[in-house]
């Protein structure tokens, strides 16, 4: 193998292992606000009062 081999061999290595890096930090970035998403709904955080919840009437003005 010469030198020019080596070092490309060394540069697809440091590619790959900053495409592996970039797409894990992705993943946790999707899996964190996934488990935000559904904690908030969980918890019913969004803002909207609880007789609210599960009706329908998300985010509507009920009129009488």
């Amino acid at each position: 193998m010469t030198g020019l081999e080596q070092l490309l061999g060394q540069e697809l290595h440091r590619q790959r292992a900053a495409d592996l890096e970039r797409a894990a930090e992705e993943q946790r970035a999707s899996r964190a606000a996934r488990a935000a998403r559904d904690e908030e709904r969980r918890t019913g955080e969004a803002g909207e009062p609880a007789s609210a919840r599960g009706t329908g009437r998300r985010g509507r003005i009920a009129v009488a």
